[in-house]
């Protein structure tokens, strides 16, 4: 008998998966012969698809992002670990996962090669046509070339690490060793941080990371405690200028006004409403000037007083010149 095509042996194995569930449901009369028209598959092909399916594998439509696609191989590659199928047996499950115009687009992908290339496809072609078209190379170029210019900058240290993680997966071949990995983060941490990391030989990269991250904690709780303090210092300064203004203000005097050279404060007089030492005059038809009786100040004609002695003597009057004629003189 001639082996099944390719199509056809992807009905078959439709076909058994629909027979297996319904001789699930309904239990299988003893003494019955198989029918002749039973459906033919390679041997182990059914299990394989049943095992594959229970494992629920993703599917992909090819309208995500480019990212999407490799993470959906990378779930079909965590199931395959644990199946043991053949490379044409992992095409033909992976098959069942391209839904929407990605399955348009892989029919259209099979029709141009032969029954017997299909056969002998491998998941390594089959990976490499997939990414290919929704992964292309130029995109996977950029993302290595992103990872190599990784920098922790202003990112915290799990930010740092998360990011680390994620990229490496595009340029595996910079760190196929653990060396190689722990040289290539200490590259990238923050100056403060690496320095101290590469003074030591680390040769595990889950220590080198546990030790960046004590480090960081311990810059971070500084940092912290350092900015508290000088916020706490500056409220003291503020507060200490404020009482000091407050006992400024307080010192100055509350009432009264200070005269000239003496040494005190008067208050305004509450008879006459003006500032003057010794008793009052007015009312009493005196002049304010000289203190003489029956004139007033307007019309004394006696030079004004001198200053008192306890006047500052330091400073220095400004002279001044006064020219008088006869009648004035007289």
């Amino acid at each position: 008998m001639a082996s099944p095509t390719h199509t056809n042996l992807m009905r078959d194995l439709l076909r058994a998966v629909q027979e297996l569930s319904r001789q699930n449901q309904a239990p299988q009369p003893q003494n019955v012969l198989p029918q002749q028209n039973a459906p033919r598959f390679a041997p182990g092909a059914v299990s394989v698809v049943e095992q594959f399916r229970r494992y629920k594998p993703p599917t992909f439509d090819g309208n995500s992002e480019p990212l999407v696609v490799e993470e959906w191989i990378r779930g079909l590659e965590r199931i395959f670990r644990h199946i043991a199928c053949t490379d044409a047996q992992k095409v033909l499950c992976a098959e069942f996962m391209l839904i929407g115009t990605a399955g348009h687009w892989w029919e259209s992908v099979s029709r141009t090669r032969t029954e017997e290339q299909q056969r002998n496809l491998t998941w390594e072609q089959f990976k490499d046509e997939v990414m290919a078209k929704y992964f292309p190379r130029a995109l996977r170029d950029f993302k290595e070339s992103e990872f190599q210019q990784l920098r922790q900058g202003n990112m915290s240290l799990i930010d740092y690490e998360r990011q680390f993680e994620q990229l490496s997966r595009y340029a595996s071949h910079l760190m196929d060793t653990e060396v190689k990995k722990i040289r290539r983060f200490e590259n990238g941490l923050r100056p403060e941080i690496g320095m101290i990391i590469m003074s030591h030989r680390f040769t595990s990269y889950r220590e080198m990371l546990e030790r960046a991250h004590a480090i960081s904690y311990q810059r971070t709780s500084f940092e912290q405690y350092a900015q508290q303090s000088k916020e706490s210092l500056g409220k003291r300064k503020w507060s200490d200028q404020s009482k000091n203004r407050h006992n400024w203000h307080n010192k100055r005097p509350s009432t009264g006004v200070r005269i000239g050279g003496t040494s005190g404060s008067i208050t305004p007089c509450p008879k006459c409403n003006k500032l003057h030492r010794g008793e009052c005059l007015l009312g009493k038809n005196m002049c304010f000037r000289c203190g003489k009786p029956r004139h007033i100040a307007l019309h004394c004609i006696e030079p004004p007083k001198k200053k008192d002695d306890d006047q500052d003597k330091n400073k220095k009057a400004k002279a001044r010149v006064f020219a008088l004629n006869q009648h004035e003189a007289e």
